[in-house]
């Protein structure tokens, strides 16, 4: 059975092709989330110490209750920002990678379940047959399996990007704090 030299020339580069691709969008997801990271810890610090100016100052716990409600819900959809962007990051590295799977692994895989037809058209070996089916159910089966990941990993990011809705905290700060008991 004769080897498409071609045809192993054109796996190696989408071999190639596509390990450099995820290597690049993986780098660069993550220097985008480091930063990401790096500058939510920032304003985090910088909310933090206004936050406990805010409360050093507060004249009496029905204020203290209001600034901890309010900075509840705030804290909330802060939280929901960064997961989007951190799911928006992550989509778009994987989109990155699909791409480019889409754009040279399907019209490879064609190509090579042509090239072992026609080799062993070609040049018939007993058992031939069977190693053309064998084949074409592996390359069949490798398809299947990148599709389910494929399927599973934007299942994972569309839920994960779904974002938190933000509930009212006022009723649940306020139960869990005890209220003021006037004095006098």
């Amino acid at each position: 059975m004769k080897i498409d030299q071609g045809l192993v020339s054109a796996v190696n580069n989408t071999s190639l092709g596509l390990a450099l691709v995820a290597a690049e969008a993986g780098y660069a997801a993550a220097d985008r989330l480091v930063g990401l990271q790096l500058e939510s810890g920032k304003a985090l610090l910088h909310e933090s110490f206004d936050q406990a100016r805010k409360l050093a100052a507060a004249k009496d716990f029905g204020e203290v209750v209001g600034m901890l409600t309010v900075w509840s819900q705030s804290s909330v959809e802060k939280l929901s920002g960064y997961s989007q962007n951190y799911v928006a990051i992550v989509q778009e590295a994987r989109n990155q990678v699909l791409k480019y799977l889409d754009d040279e692994g399907a019209p490879l895989q064609r190509q090579w379940l042509e090239s072992i037809e026609k080799s062993v058209l070609h040049a018939p070996v007993p058992g031939g047959e069977w190693w053309t089916a064998g084949t074409k159910t592996a390359v069949t089966t490798t398809t299947a399996i990148i599709d389910a990941v494929q399927q599973a990993v934007t299942q994972l990011t569309e839920f994960a990007g779904a974002g938190l809705k933000p509930a009212p905290i006022s009723a649940a700060v306020a139960s869990v704090v005890p209220r003021a008991r006037r004095v006098g």
